[in-house]
């Protein structure tokens, strides 16, 4: 079994490293990340590498702990930013529990990760504030209308007719 438990803090240290050295397989900006010949050139590194723990590893075997190393680490990421929105002091902010957290912040790449909701909300709030003050300073306009015609009222034929 390959199960993460049983991997030593070492040979996981190492592994990721080696994993952080090929970013055709996690930086979706760069230009290797969609040659198929480099991912398939570091999967077989990475895989050579997990033989170490597990004679029988392959790609799948390799794809399963990376997929497990990616989403506990983004798990633990989605509990520090909730603990900041939450309004809570410095000390309050969830502190990861993962001795190789720090070792994965290269997935955060600067290039792949953008903070725009913020920056969308305050546009919004702010966008929304104009719009109105535009429309609050144009209601005195007289604005040109269609002639008024009345519109047939079914009511009112139902009534005339009976």
């Amino acid at each position: 079994m390959s199960d993460l438990r049983q991997c030593s803090r070492t040979f996981l240290g190492e592994f990721i490293e080696f994993y952080r050295s090929f970013p055709c397989l996690w930086q979706v900006k760069s230009a290797e990340y969609s040659d198929r010949n480099k991912k398939n050139q570091a999967y077989e590194i990475l895989i050579e590498k997990f033989k170490e723990i597990d004679a029988s590893a392959n790609k799948e075997t390799v794809t399963k702990k990376i997929n497990s190393l990616r989403t506990v680490y983004k798990k633990e990421v989605a509990k520090v930013i909730a603990s900041t929105k939450s309004g809570t002091g410095e000390d309050d902010i969830y502190k990861p529990s993962l001795w190789y957290f720090d070792k994965l912040e290269f997935l955060n790449d600067p290039e792949k990760v953008r903070p725009s909701t913020s920056t969308i909300d305050d546009e919004t709030s702010q966008d929304t504030g104009q719009e109105r003050e535009s429309f609050d300073g144009e209601s005195d306009v007289d604005l040109p209308t269609a002639p008024s015609t009345p519109a047939p009222s079914t009511s009112s034929n139902l009534t005339e007719s009976g």
